[in-house]
């Protein structure tokens, strides 16, 4: 499928917070090689930034140095397709789901709206109400975000 696809995005939670802890990848974007990922990516990541206070909750753009050679980034590079990984921060409950669902929500119409898919803009507040009231929705968001951990095929 990833052959086929014109741009990959890949969501995922880190177990810290990037910018005050180098060696996690959480609140990072990494693009893959093309220079279509990295536009994205570095928008991306300043449309996030902006309803974001704490500093060091920021999202950074970065080279993922934490590359496996069997991982959908490596072989969308191996390819040239375009890739971005996004990894929130989130294991463990560092960061509550009221923050991490939105998050995912948002980069995904963020990076819709930026290839020009969809055309209406979100509210990230809109979608918070929504989600507090609509326990169900989130666990479909998280049974979708979490298929991809079973496919063991690109």
């Amino acid at each position: 499928l990833a052959l086929q696809a014109d741009f990959i995005l890949d969501l995922h939670e880190g177990w810290g917070y990037h910018r005050i802890q180098p060696d996690s990848m959480g609140s990072g974007i990494y693009p893959g090689d093309t220079k279509l990922s990295l536009e994205v990516a570095t928008k991306l990541a300043n449309h996030l930034n902006k309803n974001i206070n704490a500093d060091y909750k920021k999202f950074v753009v970065g080279y993922n140095n934490h590359p496996e050679l069997n991982s959908l980034r490596s072989f969308c590079v191996l390819h040239n397709r375009n890739y971005i990984l996004v990894e929130t921060t989130g294991q463990n409950n560092i960061q509550p789901l009221d923050v991490r669902v939105p998050q995912h929500l948002d980069v995904i119409y963020e990076t819709f709206r930026l290839l020009k898919i969809l055309k209406i803009r979100h509210n990230i507040q809109k979608v918070k109400k929504l989600l507090k009231k609509k326990w169900q929705m989130l666990k479909i968001t998280f049974i979708y975000l979490n298929l991809k951990k079973n496919m063991m095929q690109y």
